[in-house]
C-alpha cells in the first residue's frame, strides 16, 4: 500500500553466493539505486552480503512487487550471462517485513548496518573487502549518489540537523550496537510485521 515501510531481504538459491567479485556488488547496487529512483522507492539503508542482501525502503506508490521483480530479474540476467548459468539465482520469493516506521526506524537502520557482524565468516568478509557494500559508507563518509541523498540525509537528521555532527552521532550509534546483544540478534524469518499490536491490527 502507499507509504508502506519495509525491511526487504533475499538470498541466493540454496544459500549460494550471489556476489563473487566487486563487479557483481557494484552491478547489483546500480540495479538497486537506479530502480529505486525510477520507481520512486525511498531507500534508507542497504547491506549486501556474499549470499544475501537487506534493505530498508518506503513505497509511496505501493509498487514494491514491481520494483523487486525488476531488480531481481535484472540482476539474475546479468549473473547468469556472466557466469554462463541458467535457472534461479535467488531462493524463492523475496521477504518483505512490514514495519512501523516511527517506532523501529533507527533500530532497523542499525540492524541492517550490523548485518555483516552477525555472519559466522565475518573475518573473511572483511579480509576480502566485501564489508564495504552498504549505505553505511555514505552515512559515515558522504559522497552519496544524488538519487539517494534525500534518504541518507533523512537517516542522518535523526541524529542532528548539522551533517558533520550527525555523521559522528550516527557512527557512535552503530558502534554501540556491537556491544548490545539485542542489536546483534537476528530477527525471526517468520516475523512478517514489526510494530505494536495496534499497528498490526491497522
Amino acid at each position: 500500500f502507499e507509504d508502506a515501510f519495509y525491511h526487504v531481504y533475499s538470498r541466493g538459491n540454496r544459500r549460494q553466493r550471489i556476489f563473487w567479485d566487486s563487479e557483481d556488488y557494484q552491478e547489483f547496487e546500480e540495479f538497486l539505486l537506479d530502480g529505486a529512483a525510477r520507481s520512486d522507492v525511498h531507500l534508507y539503508q542497504w547491506r549486501l552480503m556474499p549470499n544475501h542482501f537487506h534493505f530498508l525502503s518506503e513505497t509511496p506508490k505501493a509498487n514494491l512487487a514491481l520494483f523487486m521483480q525488476r531488480l531481481l530479474t535484472g540482476y539474475a540476467g546479468y549473473f547468469n550471462r556472466k557466469y554462463k548459468q541458467v535457472g534461479h539465482v535467488f531462493q524463492g520469493r523475496y521477504g518483505a517485513r512490514l514495519c512501523d516506521k516511527e517506532a523501529y526506524f533507527l533500530e532497523l537502520i542499525r540492524y541492517i548496518a550490523l548485518n555483516a557482524h552477525r555472519a559466522k565468516n565475518w573475518a573473511k568478509i572483511v579480509e576480502r573487502g566485501e564489508d564495504q557494500w552498504s549505505s553505511h559508507r555514505y552515512c559515515v563518509g558522504g559522497n552519496e549518489p544524488e538519487t539517494i541523498k534525500p534518504y541518507i540525509h533523512a537517516v542522518l537528521r535523526r541524529f542532528s540537523d548539522e551533517l558533520p555532527t550527525a555523521r559522528i552521532r550516527y557512527s557512535a550509534f552503530i558502534a554501540e550496537g556491537l556491544s548490545d546483544p539485542k542489536a546483534l540478534r537476528s530477527l525471526p524469518r517468520t516475523l512478517r510485521y514489526l510494530g505494536s499490536e495496534q499497528f498490526i491490527d491497522d
